[in-house]
């Protein structure tokens, strides 16, 4: 029986222990973790703070691509192009617009010959082109 009160007092002892190392083995983690936290929030906000960072300097670097010579130069190069689009499409409306008006003026130009005008009489001895425009022999 002797025996068996101290292997149980050395077991005791032993889970003591054991208990122990684990309560000091928890308490450094939950203090490690607290440090980690608190580097993690630092971490945080020094990204943050960089990110910040970084948003102004594309902005500033962007103005100044914006007002360098070669920024202007473009800027100068697609106002021409678009200027010179809108002026494009603005000779060619009135290409087509030409164009209508000189078939309408060719479909007028037979009925009014149908209704008793002759080529030629009227208008001071004008003569009439083939293509229905009439020309002044006499101020050419």
């Amino acid at each position: 029986m002797k025996h068996l009160s101290i292997i149980s007092l050395v077991v005791s002892l032993l889970l003591g222990f054991f208990c122990f190392q684990l309560w000091q083995q928890s308490s450094d983690l939950a203090t490690r973790m607290q440090a980690l936290e608190k580097q993690n929030e630092q971490l945080a906000a020094e990204l943050k703070a960089s990110q910040d960072e970084m948003g102004f300097i594309r902005e500033k670097l962007l103005e100044f691509e914006r007002t360098s010579l070669k920024g202007i130069a473009d800027q100068a190069n697609d106002a021409f192009l678009e200027g010179w689009e809108s002026l494009i499409g603005i000779v060619g409306k009135e290409i087509d617009q030409a164009r209508k008006n000189i078939e309408q003026q060719r479909r007028s130009t037979p009925n009014s010959n149908q209704q008793g005008k002759t080529p030629g009489s009227g208008n001071g001895g004008s003569a009439q082109r083939d293509n229905g425009i009439t020309e002044n022999p006499k101020e050419t």
